[in-house]
């Protein structure tokens, strides 16, 4: 029975001001909201709530352990390496961690139950080709076939002007032979990046053949011709030397710089889906008669499972721990700056390639990194902006870039990223023709003895399978045999993160691990050894076995390539504890090293076994996970309501997150000074998804609890696991996609209130709702409280359409941490709905209480 009393009580402002104290013992299931008597202007609730916790313990309030692996077969994955015979090297600190049983099991269920996709669902269309002349090196032969097309010919270039395709309708196959041969030829000024379209129409279209030259836009339109409408061929042209304008400081010993990033394959995916091109790495280093040698990096931590923050430390060596990152369909707040490594180069004489086989006119690639895109501006203001910001990185050439437009637009889509599940092109793999023109390249590169720095970033491993990047191995193995030949050129094949979602990734703890363990190899001849020293040689070598990072390769390529270069390293790095040299992989890593050492941007995980603890989905981290999504909720909230200032709920089509689960909790302790110690907790929170499609939604988040003098709890990063640019087409305008919930074609009535169409039910447990009555203005609060066997979480509703609140809540607690220091002060709009605080136990096994009081003026 609950026992109240009345009594009078003073403000500062000297207004008299009634309450009620109520007094409850709570035995971990009951009552503990209180009464509210009516106040003139300010208002102010206060409750008590004790808590005995007994003895015997009790069962954990969430259904899942971190790791339930009694399921799974007791079979571990190999860890990989390219000598089957070498383990870890016991004096390094930092060991792998194992993969938990069955992962294997369920890597080879999704990765290997079904054939490699292919190509050959297309018919390749051949109308022209160019050879090399067998009588001399890089003079070109066309020769095009007038039995391969009945109806008109056409060829597509893109305008150099607008960066529009351009189709010219041709009258015959000897003419087109004539075009061809002329734009190929080296005395053509035109920039035609380095590839044409090649088209026949099914159907014999007389009125066409007078026409000179039809826009793009014209010629795609249904009314003129579909796509089944004609055949296509996408010919690659022979790359020309682009006459530079740079002073050159000549130097006597230059090697060559070939980069291959391939987006989204861990280390342990390369080994599982790249099996040709692995042992072609293990023949080149047990071939005592190859005058090279491969060596895998087993050990690299990533950055963070974005590209962009990766290719931007790679390039600029900037990283920054504590910036917000942007969002992700936004534009980086400033270029990302190529110019730090290709414009020393250019300086040295040395050409740039930079090839990619995403769409200029999207958001993603290059077009993005150097902020040319932008959604807004007309067509060919982007392609002027672009052409601009590729002239200040240094870059002077794309290659083959822009056909990937014509290719995507081929599968009606605007990026790689989901589909399709082999991206060809005429019959051909679309990695096939970026590779031709990478190696036509650098062999005219090679034979005029001019150095070059040639990056080429494929995306095709970005996907919700896995299996795509299969297609890769045989065209990447074969393009390793050509590297052979090439003595003078270092290459670098290496990945950002693994993939960072898909079923593997959803399915078990031993897919998120493998999203922060990129790969990194380095091919490298004897004469780029020779370049490197005996000594430096060693340290690459010994640092194989070592925790190594991408601003480690950042300083190694500085050093080998801008050996005039007196950056140091930024001091905000050294205030961060990391710990990089400036020469990088050059010198020999501290065995000692860990990944308080190496630069990660959260959420992360640390690949090094004993790094972070797994720690038990207890009521105390279940409320650690209500802070992470009241806090998640709170920001899309002020998102929708900042884009819909009309509506009358805080919600709209992307919904409210409600999490019914959580696991694979893991916890690192760290030191922040002599007064205050914080514990980093990260784990997976579970949403079921709307419709009929009913699944799960996962978040990865990254909680930050710091003890001592002041408690606090600080949301530090959250990522989503599952896809979700499939609710772009129901996602309210204003609210970040990673963020969203919705249905399609489902959205909240405008005068609808947010208790009514809400879910208030967190990780299974029930919601207590307090409703003021003592005065009409008092009615619009709902305070919600969920109480844990270790603690309580508070939020707090306006459910008014016309009235705002100021609210002040303060409470004080008895061994218990809160998540925000007091007074927590917030606003709360018509509508509204803000997640407060948690409060949790402090010391175990010994009984806690708590009282909060709530005060508010009216807006």
């Amino acid at each position: 029975m609950v026992n109240g009393h009345k009594y009078l009580a003073k403000t500062k402002s000297n207004n008299m001001h009634w309450f009620f104290r109520r007094n409850a013992v709570y035995l971990l299931k009951g009552a503990f909201l209180g009464l509210l008597l009516f106040i003139p202007v300010i208002y102010v609730l206060e409750l008590v709530v004790k808590v005995t916790i007994p003895s015997s313990g009790g069962k954990p309030s969430i259904i899942r352990a971190i790791i339930n692996h009694k399921n799974h077969d007791t079979v571990r994955c190999p860890i990989t390496h390219l000598n089957p015979s070498s383990g870890p090297d016991p004096s390094v600190s930092c060991k792998r961690i194992r993969p938990a049983p069955g992962s294997c099991q369920v890597a080879n269920r999704l990765f290997h139950s079904k054939p490699k996709k292919t190509c050959s669902h297309q018919k390749e269309y051949q109308f022209c080709s160019i050879k090399e002349s067998s009588s001399d090196s890089f003079v070109y032969v066309v020769q095009c076939n007038p039995a391969m097309c009945s109806g008109i010919l056409s060829i597509g270039v893109t305008d150099e002007q607008t960066g529009s395709l351009v189709w010219t309708y041709v009258k015959s196959a000897r003419r087109l032979e004539k075009l061809i041969a002329k734009i190929i030829h080296p005395s053509y000024r035109r920039q035609l990046f380095g590839f044409c379209f090649l088209r026949c129409t099914r159907e014999f279209h007389t009125e066409y053949l007078d026409s000179e030259q039809v826009n793009d836009n014209l010629a795609h339109d249904d009314n003129v011709f579909s796509w089944e409408d004609y055949d296509t061929q996408l010919l690659v042209l022979p790359p020309k030397i682009k006459e530079t304008t740079h002073q050159v400081d000549k130097i006597k010993s230059r090697i060559n710089l070939n980069m291959i990033l391939i987006d989204s394959v861990s280390h342990t995916h390369f080994y599982r889906s790249l099996p040709k091109t692995v042992e072609q790495f293990r023949k080149i280093n047990t071939d005592s008669t190859q005058s090279l040698q491969v060596l895998d990096f087993e050990l690299v931590q990533a950055l963070r499972s974005r590209t962009v923050e990766t290719v931007k430390a790679l390039f600029s060596g900037e990283v920054n721990l504590h910036e917000t990152p942007f969002g992700v369909l936004d534009v980086p707040p400033k270029p990302l700056a190529y110019e730090v490594l290709f414009e020393p180069l250019k300086q040295l004489g040395y050409s740039t390639l930079y090839l990619e086989d995403i769409c200029w006119t999207w958001q993603w690639g290059i077009g993005n990194y150097l902020s040319a895109y932008n959604k807004s501006l007309p067509f060919v203001e982007i392609w002027r902006r672009l052409r601009s910001a590729l002239e200040r990185a240094g870059i002077d050439d794309v290659g083959i870039t822009y056909s990937s437009c014509e290719v995507l637009k081929f599968y009606r889509v605007n990026n790689p990223f989901h589909e399709p599940d082999a991206l060809c092109y005429n019959g051909k793999y679309q990695h096939e023709y970026i590779l031709d023109y990478l190696v036509q390249y650098q062999k005219l590169m090679r034979h005029h003895n001019k150095p070059f720095a040639s990056v080429y970033e494929i995306n095709i491993g970005h996907e919700d399978f896995g299996t795509r990047i299969q297609t890769f191995d045989e065209a990447l193995s074969n393009y390793v045999r050509f590297l052979m030949n090439q003595p003078d050129t270092l290459t670098v094949i290496f990945s950002d993160h693994g993939n960072a979602y898909g079923s593997f990734v959803e399915e078990n703890i031993e897919g998120q691990i493998e999203t922060f363990h990129p790969s990194l190899y380095l091919i490298i001849p004897d004469n780029v050894a020779q370049f490197i020293g005996e000594s430096r040689m060693r340290s690459l070598q010994t640092n194989q076995k070592r925790l190594v990072s991408i601003l480690d390769l950042h300083y190694t390529l500085k050093t080998l390539f801008v050996p005039h270069s007196t950056s140091s390293i930024p001091q905000h790095l050294i205030d961060d504890k990391i710990d990089v040299g400036k020469h990088g992989l050059l010198d020999t890593i501290s065995p000692k090293r860990t990944c308080d050492n190496v630069p990660r941007i959260l959420p992360n995980l640390c690949i090094c076994d004993g790094y972070e603890t797994a720690v038990a989905n207890d009521s105390r981290h279940a409320l650690i996970a209500e802070f992470a999504i009241g806090q998640l909720n709170n920001i899309l909230q002020s998102q929708f309501t900042e884009a819909h200032k009309d509506r009358l709920t805080g919600y709209g089509a992307c919904r409210r997150l409600a999490p019914t689960r959580f696991d694979n909790v893991r916890e690192s302790r760290h030191s922040l000074d002599s007064h205050h110690q914080c514990v980093i907790s990260k784990f997976d929170i579970y949403i079921p998804s709307p419709g009929p499609d009913i699944h799960e939604e996962i978040f990865f988040v990254t909680v930050k609890f710091t003890f001592g003098k002041a408690t606090s709890m600080e949301l530090l990063s959250f990522e989503r696991v599952t896809a979700y640019s499939k609710y772009s087409i129901c996602a309210d305008e204003g609210v970040s996609i990673n963020l969203c919930i919705c249905e399609r074609n489902r959205t909240l009535n405008d005068h609808t209130s947010f208790q009514n169409s809400l879910s208030f039910e967190m990780f299974q447990k029930e919601t207590e709702v307090y409703i003021p009555t003592d005065s009409a203005e008092s009615e619009c609060l709902r305070i919600y409280s969920r109480a844990y066997r270790k603690g309580v979480s508070i939020e707090i509703g306006n459910v008014c359409s016309k009235l705002g609140f100021i609210l002040e809540l303060r409470m004080h607690t008895v061994n218990m941490d809160t998540s925000r220091p007091m007074p927590v002060k917030e606003v709360l709009r018509p509508g509204e709905l803000k997640f407060f605080l948690v409060a949790v136990q402090d010391i175990q096994n010994v009984n806690w209480d708590w009282k909060y009081s709530l005060s508010y003026t009216t807006f």
